[in-house]
């Protein structure tokens, strides 16, 4: 297959488009922004391996860090990319109303609308990501990168879609569309995608500030705006997916204590 002999679309480089759209939210400005990726991705996520040693759980990095009294320096730039193995990202379906079983190791994290035999089925992806005791740092930014599935027609262009904040404790292994845990009332709405293979790069700060003020880790769900028109589908990749390159993305910039 050729995905196997070249690069993934997600990471060839492309025009870096800036797209501004104004969120329904009060206050909110959302930039996304279709990015060259090949070697920003790299620079801008880290290994697949580090990732993975900074988001193992809420807080461990940081009290661990403080009870062996040992100074490990927040860095400037935290790229939070989760594996297979620590990832937390999952589909939430419905077909007609009946929850269907959630599948945690897609390769895919969608929001979508489509028929299945008559049948309406609609999708929405909930993401949550791990991240360290900051202690008196700040988050001087947060930025969500979404790559597209390179495996399959990934948007419908001009998909009007949002991202919800999800506040409160859930159980990963209790999930379902009818235990989906409640959004916070809060959103932002990126550009609806311009082709089938629109990348992502959403400005999340005041999500991860509240998120950390409440000693949570930040979780989102994507949705679209009109979930009963159809067909209509934005398809990015999971951390279950086989480039890790292409995996689910938390840039944080950090400020140091005062």
């Amino acid at each position: 297959m050729e995905h196997l002999l070249h690069p993934p679309p997600c990471l060839q480089a492309t025009m870096g488009l800036l797209l501004l759209a104004a969120s329904a939210c009060v206050g909110t400005t959302v930039v996304g922004e279709v990015f060259p990726a090949r070697g920003d991705a790299a620079e801008q996520n880290g290994k697949d391996s580090a990732a993975d040693g900074i988001g193992v759980g809420f807080g461990d990095d940081g009290a661990r860090r403080a009870e062996a009294g040992i100074e490990n320096p927040l860095p400037d730039t935290m790229p939070l990319q989760p594996s297979s193995s620590t990832g937390e990202d999952f589909n939430l379906s419905t077909l007609s109303g009946m929850a269907l079983p959630v599948n945690p190791t897609s390769g895919d994290f969608s929001a979508e609308a489509t028929t299945i035999s008559g049948k309406l089925l609609v999708r929405r992806g909930l993401i949550r990501f791990r991240i360290p005791l900051l202690g008196a740092a700040q988050v001087r930014q947060a930025q969500l990168l979404l790559w597209h599935d390179p495996d399959r027609v990934a948007h419908t262009v001009g998909t009007p879609w949002r991202i919800g904040q999800v506040l409160g404790s859930w159980d990963s292994k209790a999930l379902s569309w009818a235990t989906q845990p409640q959004e916070s009332g809060d959103a932002v709405f990126p550009p609806p995608p311009d082709s089938s293979s629109t990348d992502y790069r959403i400005d999340v700060t005041d999500f991860v500030r509240a998120a950390i003020a409440a000693q949570e880790a930040p979780a989102f769900v994507i949705r679209l705006v009109d979930e009963t028109t159809v067909p209509q589908r934005l398809l990015f990749c999971s951390s279950d997916h086989s480039f890790p390159e292409c995996h689910p993305s938390l840039r944080l910039s950090i400020s140091p204590p005062p």
